[in-house]
């Protein structure tokens, strides 16, 4: 058992970087822009209320959302080796 204060043998001791705070204030800002102009587009446009109504749009946006953010950091990881 670890306490938390411990630091695991091979671990980085470093608390993770303004950074990657930033990126995921970014997705997370993105996320809620895409749902509101959802919502907006849904209000301004007939017919696009009952379209949008069917599809899980929040999970649709999250799940892509998190394709982009995976695909980065794997993008990252692997040019920097």
């Amino acid at each position: 058992m670890s306490d938390v204060g411990t630091v695991e043998p091979g671990a980085d001791p470093k608390p993770p970087s303004p950074v990657r705070d930033r990126d995921v204030l970014a997705v997370l800002a993105g996320v809620v822009a895409a749902v509101l102009l959802a919502n907006l587009l849904s209000a301004a446009v007939p017919g696009a209320d009952a379209v949008l109504a069917g599809a899980p749009v929040l999970v649709i946006v999250l799940l892509g959302g998190t394709a982009l953010v995976m695909l980065r950091v794997l993008g990252r990881h692997a040019g920097g080796r």
